[in-house]
């Protein structure tokens, strides 16, 4: 019984295979071409090039005659295998006369190879080949072709064509649909970062450009009638001329060199006949190929591939360097090795890999003098009835990455905290005056560090150079020594020097500007064909040289090169664009140039529509009837490589990406709004300040006049570009005829230099040593949490206002499960949440705010009180305590010694200042809050020597840290154990449980220590309030560490080591005695301030204040010049610290006693009469705030005032917070009838 169904189930499967292939179909194949003569397409490769002899390669390089013969040969055997009748207009290829004959090689002339022996058997009749197909009752044509453009043009699409019109007229019925359905399958490999680059098309058939009737692409037809039948056809490719269903087929290009290289392996012409054979299978719906293939390449990771047999299309793969030899290993996904395959020495980096079963497998590479792949193997998955198509990088074991050495618009070094404000204040360093000292009008600026270039025209049009360093005002002139004059019997050769450009290497390049032609033929009379000249200065005061030259034409035949150009790379890997404007339209083209190893490696163009229509419903050609003559290229900054910046005298500039493939459009990215600069001049710069993708342009005023400098954020596009406010002070409009305006910057740290250039007039402006705009950190108080029937009610302060804020839920591990968005709060807010909104496991909340970034230190309260003498200050940064925010004074000056509390506001909390309950004090200094809120506060002197600590919650109870009994020396001890000591300054690191505190000590002297830790979080988390043993740990012991001489300053404790500051006065930091420095763990200093980095910036440390951000990025010194030190430190992963000065902010408050941080991170200062609030920089203005009480501790609120709320109907009038009406897509808080929701 179990045989007899096994046999049945045998025969069901063999019945459906039969009615699913191919039996019955009848396919005439003609592979396009016979023999190895001139009309057979002999290409020259680099590893078969032209032979003297002949002047074409032998039969083993590329001609269409091999190449499609072997893609034939495989359809032909795939369809046979499913069981096709299968005919072929020829099998082999020939003749090829190695010979001499008579001593003399043949002619090689087309009609003399038609005589050849044998010629008709290879090249027979295109007649008699339709005549064949029609007369065998044939069901499917296919003929097989490459398609040809100029040698190394990068056009290279796919092409179908079917005989008729588009009209239908003279169409074979089904031919069409044999065309997409083949369409769809050879398509597969084809993208412009796929393996066969192609240009502007898709795969999907229905909207392919490239499936074509072959009356409308070739405008012509003609008659033919077939022998057999006698029936006449019409239509234009010879071959095509019968009535069987069916085309022709240009599967690439090989004037597209990379492909032709291509064509070289054997393989790679397999695959394009399978990829047809699955067309031919889809077409009848026979059963698809179970097996899958792998067709990929190796090549070089970074290098370029320079050859002038090999222009590849730009920021396609085929750009890198092919490795010949590669050995390509195919394994299972469980590393088992199947096969080997061993690339071809043809320049193509082909490895393959047939009929293999659907699945995951992995790939190795190796090639001699590279490195093994990043990973030992790439994954590729394999399906049935599919090619994949993996790319193989391998480095170099040579390849040095000048990558981040070498960028168009390098971030300038700057601190971290470096932001775009919303203003820049500004003053005028100076105006000079160059009129008199250049010589023509300025065509272009570029601005360099702080010098700029200007190229300038005499009216004959001879060429200037001039460089101006706007720091020392030196002029200097660049040589054009070596730049080809224009050819005065060329009315076509304009301009010797057109523009210039620099170099991420710092090279400048210049180029001419002269009418170019697509060949000698169309050569206007009276005219001569134009080359376009590129030249480069190795050194910016060397001779220029001629680097290349190109007579390309942006595929016009008559295009004036070289107006205006942009550049994007390094001096021997670039990319350079220049107009080419068509001179039968005046409308603007692009030429592209690749240069690879300081040689031109491809050309292509692309072009027009850019201009005048930009912010219409349509785009406009770029013209100059529209747009104007005087037009100039920039690169763009915003960090793409193929974004590049137009500008022209009745266009504002626009931006534009280079499109994928040649003669397509450039793909806009938008252009800022001519109303806010005006159209008169081309002068914008582009330089990068904190991140930000930046523009600096002049603008003019209604009148037409120069009116000053405007700055733009364009990072998120020039349509979307920000203005940025400058105030630097008043501009008079320039009211005299001007012929050239542009601006430009230099970034210097956290400085802004800006220039304004008016022909020969240069003004300059500069953010050094003026205000910057005061931006608070943002800060949240008071958050308080409610509860009626049904909603919670959440209640905060928000100190200035703030665009976007959120209330955070989180779960019992601190976790946000749940954020509610608000758009924009400040001051008092309230926000009710309906309680069945919240997830469960919401058991704490919190408030999230942001505010504007903050460009610079600033102050932003003072309080100013004539009784503090010497206070020390610190504010309380743990928001779960209740004394979140205060501020604790000691004041350690004159009789009044004692600790006071103020909140937020700087209002006093008590009357009297509390004291100690043990013994009065006699040099009491600075303070540390613990994590549960406790007060620390240091004792200096010997007598009352230790640590006192005062409990928040009853602040009139201060006792001393230390138990056990004070000597002279103020050394307490402990059953002769010491525990502590006189001691200037304390801080605290981490919380709960893992609490440090760290002691500057005093008395323990060098036998006993420098710094004192004491691990006072215990393992519930809660703080110890007495400490009767040794120090937790001690450093120093035995001796002093270097340069902590004075022992009255601020300890800091990090992850790896610790800060110490000491008071010095002026001139007093040095190796002996240091104002601060950084200790590891293991003792070793890692940086001082009197190492010669830092030296210059530090003038002593009066009064040893010190303070260390909470994001421990930010080291903050007073020093005895009344100003703030800021150094920024960083940690490697080995914990080894990195400090580079950021600033000196002059601060005018006298000896600064202590330096904090509060929770917002602002800088609180204490001096003499002030209790000062300074605001940091940040890029980031956000601040999380977790809320004390919990949702579980909400206290009721009008419980009895509150009604059931009717259900939300998403469908009727909703709200926002801000009352404006929002639909059932909103997401976040909603009011409606009285009642708010939260719609999730």
């Amino acid at each position: 019984m179990k045989k007899t169904l096994l046999i049945m189930a045998a025969c069901v499967v063999s019945i459906a295979m039969f009615a699913t292939d191919l039996t019955g179909k009848r396919i005439y194949i003609n592979p396009g071409h016979g023999s190895f003569g001139p009309n057979d397409r002999p290409m020259a490769t680099i590893s078969y090039p032209n032979l003297a002899s002949t002047g074409m390669p032998d039969t083993c390089g590329f001609y269409e005659t091999n190449t499609n013969l072997r893609k034939c040969i495989e359809l032909r055997d795939r369809l046979e295998a499913a069981g096709a009748f299968v005919m072929m207009s020829h099998t082999e290829g020939g003749p090829w006369p190695y010979e001499k004959v008579d001593g003399e090689y043949p002619d090689y002339t087309y009609e003399h190879y038609k005589s050849l022996p044998d010629y008709e058997k290879y090249n027979r009749p295109l007649l008699e080949i339709a005549d064949e197909a029609e007369a065998n009752n044939m069901d499917y044509f296919i003929s097989v072709h490459s398609n040809a453009a100029t040698d190394g043009n990068t056009v290279n699409y796919m092409a179908y064509f079917y005989r008729g019109d588009n009209e239908g007229n003279h169409v074979v019925p089904g031919a069409i649909d044999r065309c997409k359905r083949s369409w769809y399958h050879a398509f597969e490999c084809r993208s412009m970062d796929g393996l066969e680059p192609t240009n502007y098309d898709t795969r999907d058939p229905e909207t392919s450009k490239h499936i074509l009737a072959d009356i409308d692409f070739y405008h012509s037809s003609y008659d033919a009638t077939l022998p057999s039948s006698g029936k006449t056809y019409t239509g234009y490719l010879g071959v095509l001329h019968h009535g069987v269903p069916g085309f022709l087929v240009e599967g690439y290009f090989h004037t597209y060199q990379p492909a032709r290289h291509r064509a070289l392996n054997p393989d790679y012409c397999k695959q394009e006949g399978i990829r047809y054979y699955r067309g031919i299978v889809d077409f009848y719906g026979a059963e698809p190929d179970t097996k899958g293939y792998i067709l990929g390449t190796v090549k070089d990771e970074h290098n370029a591939f320079v050859h002038e047999l090999y222009k590849y299309a730009p920021n396609t793969n085929d750009q890198y360097a092919p490795l010949n030899g590669a050995v390509v290993t195919l394994s299972t996904e469980a590393g088992e090795e199947i096969a080997t395959y061993t690339v071809d020495q043809n320049y193509n980096g082909l490895f393959y890999f047939p009929d293999l079963e659907p699945g995951t497998y992995k790939l190795m590479a190796t090639a001699d003098g590279y490195k093994p792949l990043h990973r030992k193997y790439q994954t590729v998955v394999v399906e049935a009835n599919a090619t994949s198509y993996p790319f193989l990088f391998l480095e170099d074991t040579a390849y040095v990455d000048l990558s981040s050495m070498y960028v168009d618009y390098p971030d300038p070094e700057q601190p971290a905290y470096a932001s775009v404000p919303e203003q820049f204040n500004l003053k005028e360093v100076s105006m000079t005056d160059n009129q008199a000292k250049i010589k023509g009008t300025i065509k272009r600026t570029i601005q360099h560090a702080d010098s700029v270039f200007m190229l300038t025209h005499e009216e004959d049009g001879t060429a200037h150079i001039y460089v101006l360093n706007n720091t020392t005002g030196a002029l200097d002139t660049i040589s054009t020594v070596g730049i080809v004059p224009v050819d005065t019997e060329n009315p076509g050769d304009f301009l010797a020097l057109s523009d210039i450009a620099i170099t991420c290497d710092n090279k400048l390049v210049g180029v001419n500007y002269t009418r170019c032609n697509y060949s000698d033929d169309v050569v206007e009379e009276g005219y001569k064909r134009g080359t376009t000249r590129f030249y480069i200065w190795d050194d910016f005061f060397a001779d220029p040289v001629e680097w290349f030259t190109s007579q390309f034409s942006s595929n016009s035949n008559k295009s004036d090169q070289g107006y205006t150009m942009a550049l994007r790379g390094m001096s021997n890997n670039c990319n350079i664009i220049v107009t080419g404007v068509h001179r039968y339209g005046n409308g603007a083209r692009f030429s592209l140039y690749n240069v690879v190893n300081d040689m031109l490696a491809s050309e292509s163009f692309f072009g027009y529509q850019l201009g005048s229509g930009l912010g219409a419903e349509e785009l406009a050609e770029f013209e100059e009837a529209e747009d104007g003559v005087d037009f100039q290229l920039t690169l763009s900054p915003r960090g793409d490589k193929i974004d590049y910046i137009m500008d022209a005298e009745k266009m504002a500039p626009v931006e534009f990406k280079v499109p994928e493939s040649a003669n397509q459009d450039p793909i806009v990215q938008g252009g800022i709004n001519p109303e806010l600069i005006g159209l008169k001049f081309q002068g914008a710069s582009y330089f990068m300040y904190a991140g930000r993708s930046m523009m600096v342009t002049p603008f003019q005023n209604e009148e037409g006049f120069v009116a000053g400098l405007k700055l733009f954020d364009i990072t998120d596009g020039m349509d979307k570009a920000v203005e940025v406010k400058l105030d630097y002070g008043f501009f008079e409009p320039y009211g005299a005829p001007t012929t050239h305006a542009s601006a430009g910057a230099y970034v210097d740290g956290a400085v802004l230099n800006l220039y304004l250039y008016i022909d020969g007039l240069v003004w300059a402006y500069s953010t050094e040593g003026v205000q910057q705009p005061i931006v608070e950190r943002m800060n949240a108080l008071d958050l308080q949490v409610g509860k009626t029937e049904y909603d919670y009610v959440f209640s905060f302060i928000a100190n200035q206002d703030a665009p976007y804020a959120a209330i955070l839920f989180y779960d019992e591990n601190k976790e946000v499960v749940e954020q509610i968005d608000i758009e924009a709060v400040k001051g008092q807010n309230k926000v009710n949440v309906a309680i069945d909104m919240l997830p469960s496991e919401a058991k704490t909340w919190g408030v999230q705010l942001t505010g504007a970034p903050v460009p610079a230190m600033g102050m932003v309260a003072d309080y100013v009180d004539s009784t503090l003498v010497k206070p020390f200050a610190i504010v309380n940064t743990h928001p779960l305590t209740d004394q979140f925010g205060q501020l604790y004074v000691m004041e350690a000056g004159g009789d009044n010694k004692g600790v006071s509390i103020y909140d937020i506001n700087m209002n006093k909390l008590n009357a009297a200042p509390y004291v100690s309950t043990d013994a009065a004090w006699d040099a009491p200094r600075r303070l540390a809050v613990a994590s549960d809120g406790t007060l620390f506060i240091a004792e200096y002197s010997d007598g009352h020597s230790g640590i006192y600590v005062m409990d928040p919650a009853q602040p009139e109870n201060i006792t001393q840290f230390f138990t056990g009994t004070r000597d002279g020396a103020g050394v307490i001890s402990n059953e002769g154990v010491n525990v502590g000591a006189s001691t200037a300054g304390i801080s605290i690191y981490k919380e709960g449980a893992e609490s440090k505190l760290i002691v500057y000590n005093e008395d323990f002297g060098s036998s006993l220590g420098n710094i004192l830790i004491y691990n006072i979080g215990q393992e519930d988390g809660s703080i110890v309030k007495t400490w009767e043993g040794a120090p937790s740990e001690v450093y120093g012991k035995g001796s002093n560490l270097a340069g902590l001489v004075n022992k009255n300053g601020q300890p800091i404790l990090t992850d790896y080591g610790f800060f110490v500051s000491t008071l010095r006065y002026a001139g007093g930091n040095n190796s002996y005695a240091t104002s601060a420095r950084y200790y590891n763990f293991a003792e070793e200093c890692e940086f001082s301030t009197h190492y010669d980095a830092f030296a210059p910036y530090v003038n002593g440390s009066n009064d040893g204040a010190l303070a260390l951000s909470n994001d421990q990025k930010y080291l903050v010194l007073p020093d005895d010049n009344n100003q703030f030190v800021v150094f920024e430190c960083a940690w490697d992963e080995e914990g080894k610290l990195s400090v580079k000065y950021v600033e000196s902010f002059v601060h005018n408050l006298g000896p600064v006693h202590q330096l904090s941080f509060d929770y917002a991170g602002n800088l609180v200062a204490s001096a003499a009469n002030h209790i000062t609030r300074y605001t940091m920089p940040t890029a980031d203005n956000t601040i999380v705030i977790p809320a004390k009480t919990a949702l579980a501790d909400a206290i009721p609120t009008g419980v009895e005032d509150i009604q059931k709320p009717a259900t939300l109907d998403i469908n009727a009038p909703m709200y926002d917070v801000l009352g404006r009406i929002v639909d059932k897509t909103y997401r976040g808080i909603v009011i409606q009838n009285g009642q708010a929701f939260l719609l999730k």
